[in-house]
């Protein structure tokens, strides 16, 4: 980064020491030795101090100092300006302009200030495209880092970045890089968000087995002094809250305990962790009533943008669902960022629900590229894929998606039937011995088919293809070799089942649920 003589630390304890000497300098009045310290070694520096003091720091030195290096200009300026979420004339940019061709991480520090001025405006995609630009230059440095934790820094920060805009393979590819980064002790804490973050992924959308072997590793990675690690923490108890399975309210109580200032623009994962617990109550007060505190508060959000415009919208989505308005489900996911996985799902099994299951099946079909490696995400696929070739009378499409659940690896755990609506379960019981029944604790699971419609049986199915076709009864008692009696009694419940009371009705409704 400079030229200049102090050795960077790369242990706990010499990062314990950096930090003393730049409080001794800046409280003996030694303005330019703290400039010194904080330039040659920024990240530590950043990292080391509390923010408010950081910022006091510097501050300090640039009113005070005299002739003011251009990067502590340039950091005063970021810490207490807006920061610039597009090219403009700002304080920031003109005096990022002074410090271009310094190398790390002068180069990209503006860059960085955009990606985070507007990942606080809740435009995490956005924000995306300016990290991926960011990250693409330090990738192959992460291994052997000359920057002085700059680079593993801002691999974890598109991880970040990522993990906001719900690109939850690019977040764990980076977070991947920074744990697979050479060993600084110093900057542990970075090893440890990338950690936690991963874990938070795998808890909600991927594997919680993988989940709970990141807290593992995030337990074998040295603690530092860090403040990051107060994030750290409570990140990691909202996962142990989204993995309890067998005690919702030992899973509550550990999400009310967490400071909510600790968990900061991590707010979506700690919403859906919440969420999380609250549908394993299914339909209760209690969780309708929180939905709508955090729903009435005013996050920093932009619609149809990312992670942070769509948790509220799905939980709000899934609480309407339960009480079987599917209009206001499908209304309330409007404001939600349509590319995000989860949204599309539950778009899915509204579908399913509303008797459409051509077009919950085309939904779900699509999914594929972006649920795999998730986990969660392609269980919950395939059940909606399975669900939607059941309800088409489709034995063998339905038989061929529960073949790809018990091909995932490990098999299917019995906690994981929470995914598949009954009948789809049923069918699965019926067809294959290795398919798991499900536990108590997953029996509440249920619920995320509460509308699931009866299917029509092959019988029905084929009266309405008749139907289709014109035929009368006594025409399709002929063919079918039974009496008109029978053919009413079917008559009477594929009405029933399609919610008409005419031939011509039900095929109609038989055309738009994809039936025919």
């Amino acid at each position: 980064m400079s030229n200049m003589s102090p050795a960077s630390p790369s242990t706990i304890e010499g990062a314990a020491a950096y930090i003393a000497a730049i409080e001794k300098a800046f409280n003996s009045g030694d303005l330019q030795k703290v400039s010194t310290l904080i330039e040659h070694d920024f990240v530590t520096a950043w990292f080391g101090l509390l923010p408010s003091r950081f910022i006091e720091i510097v501050n300090t030195i640039r009113r005070d100092g005299g002739d003011v290096s251009p990067f502590i200009q340039f950091v005063a300026a970021f810490m207490t300006s807006p920061f610039p979420s597009t090219d403009g004339n700002t304080e920031l940019e003109d005096l990022a302009i002074s410090v271009e061709g310094r190398g790390y991480p002068y180069d990209s520090f503006l860059s960085y200030a955009r990606t985070l001025g507007l990942r606080v405006q809740g435009r995490s995609v956005e924000a995306l495209e300016i990290a991926d630009e960011l990250v693409a230059v330090n990738r192959v440095a992460s291994l052997f880092d000359s920057t002085m934790g700059w680079t593993l820094f801002t691999t974890v920060q598109h991880g970040v970045t990522a993990m906001l805009a719900g690109d939850f393979a690019a977040a764990l590819t980076s977070f991947t890089s920074a744990r697979m980064h050479a060993t600084i002790p110093s900057l542990g804490f970075f090893v440890r968000d990338a950690c936690v973050k991963s874990a938070m992924i795998e808890a909600l959308y991927g594997d919680p087995e993988r989940a709970r072997g990141l807290l593992r590793e995030l337990d074998h990675t040295p603690r530092t002094a860090s403040w990051v690690e107060d994030g750290t923490d409570a990140l990691r108890t909202l996962i142990e809250a989204a993995l309890e399975i067998s005690d919702t309210y030992a899973a509550l109580e550990k999400i009310d305990d967490i400071p909510l200032n600790a968990v900061g623009e991590m707010w979506p994962f700690y919403i859906a962790c919440l969420q999380r617990v609250m549908m394993r109550h299914g339909d209760n007060p209690e969780g309708n009533a929180r939905y709508q505190h955090y729903e009435g508060l005013p996050f920093p959000k932009v619609e149809r943008q990312g992670v942070t415009a769509s948790v509220l919208p799905l939980w709000g989505a899934y609480i309407s669902i339960v009480h079987g308005n599917l209009d206001t489900a499908r209304e309330r996911l409007e404001t939600a960022d349509p590319n995000f996985p989860p949204v599309k799902l539950t778009l899915a099994l509204i579908e399913l629900l509303g008797g459409r299951p051509r077009e919950a099946l085309d939904i779900a079909s699509a999914l594929r590229a972006k649920t795999t490696g998730l986990r969660s995400l392609e269980l919950q696929r395939l059940g909606l894929v399975a669900a939607a070739q059941l309800q088409l009378g489709s034995v063998d499409g339905c038989r061929s998606a529960l073949k790809s659940v018990l091909k995932i690896s490990g098999g299917l755990r019995p906690y994981e039937v929470v995914w598949f609506p009954v009948p789809v379960r049923e069918f699965a019981e019926n067809e294959f011995k290795e398919w798991p029944k499900a536990t108590t604790s997953s029996a509440p699971g249920f619920r995320m088919f509460p509308a699931y419609q009866d299917r029509l049986t092959d019988r029905e199915l084929e009266i309405l293809r008749s139907l289709a076709k014109g035929l009368t009864r006594e025409q399709i008692a002929k063919a079918d070799f039974v009496s008109i009696n029978t053919v009413k009694g079917h008559l009477r419940g594929l009405y029933r089942k399609l919610g008409v009371t005419s031939r011509n009705a039900a095929v109609i409704e038989g055309e738009r649920r994809g039936l025919l």
